[in-house]
């Protein structure tokens, strides 16, 4: 179902059947109501699991994920200002100039295989 692109669709239904929350997996608990982005993702109390604190095989540094708790929270204040509502609004325009050369691309790729008579686009190139 996901590779297909009808998850999204299907949590939809499942919204409109049972309510703005809805569990689809222990883990994932996809939710529609605006109000609770702020609560959820604003949140000043957060206790990372307790796997984040290990690094990869190889790897000597610390980073987000596996900076022990005090390091972890100097890191944390030092990046949260680059995901304000502020921050994320002015990469608005940058991220639809993106989008915009994606869906030309993929334009231009579907105009060329009809051409060719191919059925499938290569994302990948």
């Amino acid at each position: 179902m996901l590779a297909e692109g009808k998850l999204p669709h299907r949590i939809k239904k499942f919204h409109d059947t049972y309510g703005s929350m809805v569990p689809v997996a222990p883990d994932e608990l996809p939710f529609i109501d605006f109000c609770a982005y702020a609560e959820i993702y604003t949140s000043r109390q957060f206790v990372r699991p307790k796997q984040w604190g290990t690094k990869p095989s190889g790897i000597e540094a610390h980073n987000l994920i596996s900076a022990p708790q005090e390091d972890y929270l100097r890191y944390r204040k030092a990046l949260s200002p680059a995901f304000s509502e502020k921050a994320i609004k002015l990469q608005e325009p940058i991220i639809m100039s993106y989008v915009d050369l994606l869906i030309k691309n993929l334009h231009d790729l579907t105009h060329q295989n009809a051409k060719e008579n191919k059925a499938d686009i290569d994302m990948v190139r």
